[in-house]
């Protein structure tokens, strides 16, 4: 979903409240509520939030973050007696464009970025050649077990 097909389903639901939601690093979820209106403004700066307000995240001196929505995970709520749209965000420091160290959706994208670069580009089975004999092996699908005896 792009901005442009988000706009037309504000329009077309007549969606008053679009609800942002983040997640801390236990996994509770948090959420911030703003008028559908804004909606292009939001998507461009984010919604600044003090993180130090969120467990674990900041300190109180230095709690400014932004939330910034991931509008492909943007949809309709259907169970909310106001027309409302939710979108997840990731959270980044108020003073750079990285995500949050502690933002578990930032965690989870260094991560898949990191891997292509490791020791494990892949998690798929390979094929691979055997040492011994040249003849490509193909590990299968489903790992054998045997227990111990």
């Amino acid at each position: 979903m792009n901005l442009q097909q988000l706009q037309e389903l504000i329009q077309e639901k007549r969606v008053k409240n679009v609800d942002l939601k983040y997640v801390d690093l236990v996994g509770r979820w948090y959420h911030i509520n703003f008028p559908a209106r804004r909606l292009e403004y939001v998507m461009e700066h984010g919604i600044p939030f003090d993180g130090s307000s969120i467990p674990g995240m900041r300190n109180l001196e230095s709690g400014d973050l932004i939330l910034m929505p991931d509008i492909a995970t943007a949809r309709y709520d259907n169970f909310n007696p106001n027309p409302t749209v939710q979108i997840i965000c990731s959270i980044r420091e108020a003073d750079s464009p990285a995500g949050y160290k502690k933002d578990p959706r930032s965690v989870a994208q260094r991560a898949f970025n990191y891997l292509p670069q490791s020791a494990f580009p892949s998690m798929r089975p390979q094929k691979r050649t055997n040492v011994l004999s040249s003849v490509p092996v193909t590990p299968p699908a489903i790992p054998i077990w045997r227990p111990a005896r």
